[in-house]
C-alpha cells in the first residue's frame, strides 16, 4: 500500500461587488479563480468557507463552485447559468444568515464540515472558480467582502 498524504491549504481573496441594493437569487460576485485549491491535476474537498462582511449585512449566500468561468449573469441581476454550461458547476454550499456572527460593526460568516469535492479541469490543474448569489437583500457599501476558502488536497 502506498503513502496516503493529505495536504490543507486556505485560498483567500477580496472580492469586489456592487455597492447598490441586491435582490434575492442576484449575482454578488462574478466567478473568481480561486488558484492552488488543489494539488496538479488532484482533487480537493473543500472544509470550511470564511467570509468578513464589512458592511455587517449577515445575508445568506450560495456559493458556487466551477470547473472553469461559467456566464453567470450580470452582477446585481439574477443569477442564470446557460444551459451549455450548467456542467461546469462542481457544486453548491450554501449559508444561512444564522451563520454569522455579528460583531456590531461588521460581521464574520463561517460555514464547516463542507465536504465538497471539487476536481479542476486538465487546462488548469490546480484551480477552480467560484461565483456567489445571494438569497437575501444585502447592500455592500463598501463593495466588499474577503473570502478564505479552506480545503484538503489529497
Amino acid at each position: 500500500m502506498g503513502d496516503v498524504r493529505i495536504y490543507d491549504n486556505v485560498v483567500e481573496v477580496e472580492l469586489h461587488c456592487d455597492t447598490a441594493v441586491h435582490a434575492a437569487n442576484d449575482v454578488v460576485c462574478q466567478p473568481i479563480k480561486l488558484p492552488l485549491i488543489s494539488r496538479p491535476n488532484g482533487c480537493a474537498v473543500i472544509t470550511s468557507i470564511t467570509l468578513a462582511d464589512y458592511d455587517d449585512q449577515g445575508a445568506a449566500l450560495d456559493f458556487v463552485f466551477l470547473s472553469q468561468p461559467a456566464t453567470v449573469g450580470a452582477n446585481n441581476a439574477t443569477m442564470a447559468i446557460p444551459d451549455t454550461q450548467v456542467d461546469r458547476v462542481l457544486g453548491c454550499i450554501p449559508s444561512s444568515d444564522g451563520a454569522y456572527l455579528d460583531l456590531d460593526q461588521n460581521q464574520v460568516l463561517t460555514i464547516t464540515n463542507c465536504g465538497l469535492i471539487v476536481q479542476p479541469r486538465p487546462s488548469t490543474p490546480d484551480s477552480v472558480w467560484l461565483a456567489i448569489r445571494t438569497t437575501g437583500t444585502p447592500t455592500y457599501a463598501s463593495g466588499r467582502l474577503h473570502l478564505r476558502v479552506g480545503t484538503l488536497r489529497g
